[in-house]
């Protein structure tokens, strides 16, 4: 593919990068000098492979290469492990399980779309009502990232309270060391929490989850 011309090349380039991340393993790379004996085992320089990261922005999940991101993490063969999105990425993927999302014109006249209750992403039509979806599910979001933040409060001062305790001869170890190992709410495990709860086959947020995939948003 990449000498069939014009876009079809760039497609070919990136399917040929793709495989060679796949195939990859730490034994095609000589040993550095300061490896140490167990990294120089080829056994183990076999075993290491490429983890592969695959970023996008927004744009691209509300067009229809959503469902090709969501066929890469849902596929038998998973080979992306990490996820890397801006905000508007994992807005719209839940946005869309909620309402369709409609082909229309680069061309159609803003004005008039306006006019019968259709916003424009490009090409893509948007309607009024999903705009109110948008703001019911920035609600929720919200209500979700705040009872994260309390159970996050909670528990350091039950720990801070259980620390106490302990230096008073009234607890033990164990109950100490449980509350230490209780879950920090970072914004990937509420992600990952969103596309638990979001329960939906179409979305790749459900998919990440369900297979493990990392999902990480830094804008």
């Amino acid at each position: 593919m990449s000498f069939t011309g014009f876009q079809a090349s760039n497609l070919g380039d990136a399917i040929d990068i793709v495989s060679q991340m796949i195939d990859w393993r730490l034994s095609h790379e000589a040993p550095a000098d300061d490896c140490n004996e167990g990294e120089r085992d080829p056994a183990y320089r076999n075993s290491v492979e490429c983890k592969i990261f695959l970023g996008f922005t927004s744009n691209l999940v509300s067009s229809g290469i959503r469902q090709i991101i969501r066929f890469l993490l849902g596929c038998r063969f998973l080979v992306v492990e990490v996820l890397v999105t801006t905000a508007g990425g994992i807005e719209e993927d839940l946005i869309k399980c909620l309402a369709p999302t409609y082909k229309g014109d680069f061309s159609l006249p803003g004005d008039y779309l306006c006019s019968e209750g259709l916003n424009k992403i490009g090409n893509l039509l948007v309607p009024n009502d999903k705009l109110s979806i948008t703001a019911n599910l920035r609600t929720g979001l919200c209500q979700i990232c705040t009872r994260c933040y309390m159970n996050s409060v909670q528990r350091r001062n039950i720990l801070h309270l259980l620390c106490l305790m302990k230096m008073h001869g009234q607890n033990d170890d164990v109950i100490v060391d449980q509350s230490l190992d209780s879950k920090i709410w970072t914004p990937s495990k509420v992600i990952v929490h969103l596309g638990k709860e979001i329960n939906d086959e179409s979305s790749y947020l459900y998919w990440a989850y369900k297979n493990g995939v990392s999902l990480y948003c830094p804008a």
